[in-house]
């Protein structure tokens, strides 16, 4: 659950094997963990899983189960709600950090049937305030996510298939992110500040950041254009107007690393600047998305937000804002800044109200949407309203013309 992201759905067609063959994972994601219970013996229960032919539910305490679990001590305990027929299991129970490092884990094996107890788990399994510690990252955006795996017991006495490992790509390009054995690019970021009389003045302790010419010319070509041809292998490039753990997090994306909620709590707006002065187009239309989900938008502020994603050409911003003028302001605003098919578009959310041109019902496709769109038909997803229906338009013109072809070419046989 990492920043903005989606979760997989398995269908199952057909009668699947009552005994999985393997691990079988299942994920809870308790939101708003910290409005939950604080009394001891307050239960949050998950819904019910099937598993080897019986139904399962996670039992969760968040205050701890009873008397006998410690002061601020997380219970948990898998239940089985059908136990008329014995089954063995192996189990554990794990947490993950944000950075995917497992925090939390403990795995045992147990008995159920009509003679055991219903549930089996653990009184104190992770301190409540290690999970509310933002110095822990165990919270992704106030949700805390439980790992489960379960098989039946004895599993591994059969022999499936042969393990496969996986590739060791993406791990071995997110070792080399800052890495300095191998690198042959360093770029200096220089610090400002302001003197007396107003000007601008160049700190003399740069702080160095290597990095990888040949990933910067795949996956950052606006970088490795400032090197030149000519560059000499670790001479300082000079950064200046860009803080180092903002260029740092923007490095993250280019090495193909995560970033981490907190991360773009604190960097998301500098990340657009940084994108959009890099040329880093997708980080700069992933951080505009952070910074619209994380901004609350006020009388106060919009007016700037207004202006700066005019100037950033940030149109999901823009979108937003238009939104915002819409509730509040919206006769005033056709007057005032003559964008009243923006306006318009924000104020129907999206649904066509009669109109009889296609085209503008198109233009009432929120930015998003488009984005997706053009996504999926592998075309550039960066630009206005505009451009993305008329790029959209162009490409499905070339498909209807290819595949106009393509039937006139068939023969029969």
């Amino acid at each position: 659950m990492n920043d903005i992201s989606c979760r997989k759905t398995h269908f199952d067609i057909g009668k699947p094997p009552t005994t999985p063959l393997h691990w079988q994972t299942f994920i809870f994601h308790f939101h708003d963990f910290e409005s939950l219970p604080s009394e001891k013996g307050s239960c949050v229960l998950s819904p019910e899983f099937a598993f080897c032919g019986h139904m399962w539910s996670l039992r969760f305490y968040p205050s701890g189960f009873d008397e006998e679990s410690l002061n601020d001590q997380c219970s948990v305990f898998l239940e089985i709600h059908d136990r008329e027929k014995k089954i063995a299991i192996d189990f554990s129970i794990s947490i993950f950090d944000l950075n995917g490092k497992e925090v939390r884990i403990i795995s045992t094996d147990n008995v159920f049937d009509e003679n055991s107890p219903s549930g089996c788990g653990w009184h104190d399994y992770v301190e409540r305030s290690y999970i509310m510690s933002s110095e822990n990252q165990i919270l992704n955006n106030g949700t805390l996510s439980i790992i489960l795996k379960m098989r039946p017991k004895g599993i591994l006495d059969r022999p499936i298939e042969p393990f496969v490992p996986s590739n060791t790509f993406q791990r071995n390009m997110s070792d080399l992110y800052l890495d300095e054995e191998y690198a042959d690019v360093k770029f200096a970021i220089q610090h400002k500040r302001i003197k007396e009389d107003g000007e601008d003045e160049i700190l003399d302790n740069p702080e160095f950041v290597c990095a990888h010419r040949l990933i910067l010319r795949q996956c950052a070509p606006g970088l490795d254009a400032m090197l030149g041809d000519s560059y000499v292998s670790m001479t300082p490039v000079p950064i200046i107007g860009v803080d180092t753990s903002t260029f740092k997090v923007a490095l993250k994306r280019v090495y193909g690393l995560p970033i981490l909620y907190n991360e773009w709590k604190k960097h998301s707006r500098d990340l657009i600047d940084a994108a959009d002065r890099f040329g880093l187009k997708n980080l700069k239309l992933e951080s505009e998305a952070w910074f619209v989900k994380l901004t609350a938008i006020t009388n106060e502020n919009v007016d700037e937000l207004r202006v700066y994603a005019d100037s950033k050409k940030c149109y999901l911003l823009k979108e937003e804002v238009m939104k915002f003028f819409a509730k509040t302001s919206f006769p005033m605003l056709k007057g005032i800044f003559n964008e009243v098919r923006d306006v318009e578009s924000a104020v129907t959310d999206g649904k066509d109200e009669g109109s009889s041109s296609s085209e503008e019902a198109s233009r009432k496709i929120c930015i998003s949407s488009l984005r997706r769109q053009a996504n999926d038909e592998g075309l550039d997803i960066d630009g206005s309203h505009e451009t993305l229906i008329r790029r959209l338009k162009d490409h499905s013109k070339m498909k209807a013309k290819w595949e106009i072809k393509s039937v006139d070419n068939v023969s029969e046989i």
